[in-house]
Order: structure tokens, then sequence, then C-alpha cells
């Protein structure tokens, strides 16, 4: 933008937009953009949206497992367009006092089921489908001639939260003791943790792992009649999310040898101090109230993990962004986190011309 002042001068100005932030700016209420929908089809399968892809989820999901099983369980879902199959991990919980009264919600016997889709196969999964933004020159079909459509392999912006199968590349790199220094491939937001941590509102969230048992023991409390309990009972005791080691919200030794080699050399999983935001199970309904709601894909995503920071006693300072060793993948950053537990100190040299410190008092 440019403009003439009063003694014919130029003011100048320009506004310069990473690539990896305008994916955060997409409306979503705009329609999936390669769906391909014949015009016999009905008018509501025209618009495949995010807030119809939940709707589609939570329609499968819950069809499929009418009752709560207890325990996570993996299902893959087809959708009507060319946006494809993706597997999702989800977990069912049944709660509400029994009773034939009929309430509305509730089934004959006065049960309430949750439905919680694992949140990285959401951002990862789902939205890196419907937002991501490429060109031809980016797919693989552009070296080889083939007009079939192949897997997206370097997009301009797309989404990465990381998850369970945390993948690493050979960046060539060693440590002081030689050893080689792999990196993440994609983004992976490893977030605050605490061995006393668990969501506070299952209506928002769960934490695999972290559900109430020990060190809490909230079941054995509440179910103990002596002690005025009885108000909990395994049927309704999310026990079950627990079970698949892989989807555990505490980051493991492994997982955090891989995402920061060279500074967790020391880290000890049993303190639980790093988490995994790709892990946590996010309540379906909630996603689908906040997509009401939002106008963009950006107020989306802020306004669910504003949520589980909410039922988490406000341990996280989330803020998503891009990174420098990832250029164009947006993901969510813990401002509060940080290997080891202590604050990394930058250095602001004072006697350097090209710093940008121009004077200290």
């Amino acid at each position: 933008n440019w403009s003439i002042a009063s003694d014919l001068s130029f003011n100048c100005r320009f506004d310069i937009t990473d690539i990896g932030d305008s994916i955060f700016t997409i409306s979503t209420n705009v329609p999936f953009q390669n769906s391909k929908v014949k015009d016999s089809e009905k008018e509501s399968d025209q618009g495949f949206t995010l807030k119809k892809a939940l709707e589609d989820i939570q329609k499968k999901l819950e069809s499929s497992s009418k009752t709560a099983s207890g325990t996570v369980q993996t299902k893959t879902i087809n959708f009507k367009n060319t946006v494809g199959s993706i597997e999702f991990n989800y977990f069912r919980n049944k709660h509400g006092s029994p009773t034939k009264q009929h309430v509305e919600g509730k089934d004959k016997k006065g049960n309430i089921f949750r439905t919680y889709v694992r949140f990285g196969d959401i951002v990862d999964q789902l939205m890196n489908r419907l937002y991501i933004i490429t060109s031809k020159s980016t797919r693989d079909d552009a070296a080889n001639g083939s007009t079939k459509s192949v897997p997206i392999v370097l997009p301009h912006s797309s989404f990465s939260i990381g998850g369970a199968e945390i993948k690493t590349v050979d960046t060539g790199a060693t440590n002081a003791s030689g050893d080689k220094i792999d990196t993440p491939a994609k983004p992976v937001s490893v977030i605050s943790n605490h061995p006393y941590l668990l969501s506070t509102d299952p209506d928002i969230c769960l934490l695999p792992g972290q559900v109430g048992a020990a060190p809490y023991d909230v079941k054995s409390a509440l179910s103990d009649s002596k002690r005025g309990g009885g108000h909990i009972t395994s049927r309704s005791f999310p026990s079950g999310i627990d079970a698949n080691s892989d989807l555990l919200f505490n980051c493991s030794n492994g997982n955090a040898a891989k995402i920061n080699q060279a500074a967790t050399e020391n880290y000890d999983e049993t303190k639980k101090k790093a988490g995994l935001l790709a892990n946590i199970f996010v309540n379906l309904q909630m996603m689908k109230d906040i997509c009401e709601q939002s106008a963009t894909v950006g107020d989306f995503l802020r306004a669910v993990t504003d949520k589980l920071n909410n039922a988490c006693g406000d341990i996280w300072a989330f803020h998503w962004s891009c990174t420098d060793e990832h250029p164009g993948v947006m993901t969510c950053m813990d401002m509060n986190f940080y290997w080891g537990g202590a604050v990394t100190t930058v250095g602001l040299p004072v006697a350097n011309l090209s710093g940008i410190v121009k004077s200290l008092n």
C-alpha cells in the first residue's frame, strides 16, 4: 500500500503474511473445494463443510456403538466425496443415574452417552483433508504426468500436532557424544503435564491414562459406601480409556527421544512432565457446538484448545503458529512448556553493531 504525504514524499506499507498462516483464515462454512457432487444429490450433501464432517462422524460412531464399550475403539469412516476414508480413535462413556423415566437426550434407562474423538485425528487427518493448501506442482502427479489423485507430498500449508505415531527424519547432525540426531518429520505439540493433572469437565475432554485413578483413586473413594460414596460405578468410570499405551496423554521416554533427543537425555516419563496434545480425547458434541459458532478455521481451533485449557486448570498457554523448522505447517505450542522444566535462555549480544540491543542501562 502507498500514499503521498503533504511534502510529496511517499508513505509505503508492506503486509507480509506467512503462507502457513493463510490456512487459519479459511471459513469453516466454505464447502470442501475438491468435492465432486452430482446435481442429483441432496442439497445437504453438496456443501461438505467441517460441521457436516463432524455430524457424519458423530452419526456413524454412535450408530455403530449404541452402548458404551468402556474401551478405546477405532473405526474407519468413508466420506461421500474425495475426502476419502479416515480412521478415528474414539471412546464412548455412559453416565447419568439409571431411571426408566424418559428424558430428552437419554435412553430408556436414563443413561447419557458421551462420544470422544482423539484430537490428533481431527486436526492431522480430517482438517488436513478439508483445508490443506496445495497446487499441482506440489503433488506427485506433477512429476510423473499422472492425472490420478495421489497423496500430497509438499503442501504449501497444512496442520500437524503430532500423535501416537511420531515419524522422524535423518538430519545428518550429531550431538556432543557423537550420537545421531533425528528430528520429527512434522511438528509435534508437546505440552505441560503434571502427576496430578486430569480433566475436571468430562463434557469437554478426557486425558487418557489420567482420569482419576491412582494417585487420586477417585473411583474407590466415591464407591465406598462407608464414606458416604456410592455415586460412581464401574460402568460410568472412564477407566477403559487408559488401556492403549500408544494413546496415553503422558509423553513416553521413546516419544521424547524422537521429538527432542538432544534435550531429553534424562527425561523420565514417570514424573509426567510432558504430554501430547494430539492424544487428548475431545467430546465430539462440544466440537460440533463450537464449529457452529466459528467463522474461520482459526476460530474453531483456538476455541477448542481454550476449552481444553479451562477443563484442565489453565495449565497451558496455547499458541497456534508455524515454526522455523517446519515453515507452512500450522501447529499448536504451549508457551508454558520447556523440556527439563527450565526456561531457555536467549543471549542478546550488546557489544555488537549487528545486534538488536541498541542501548543498555
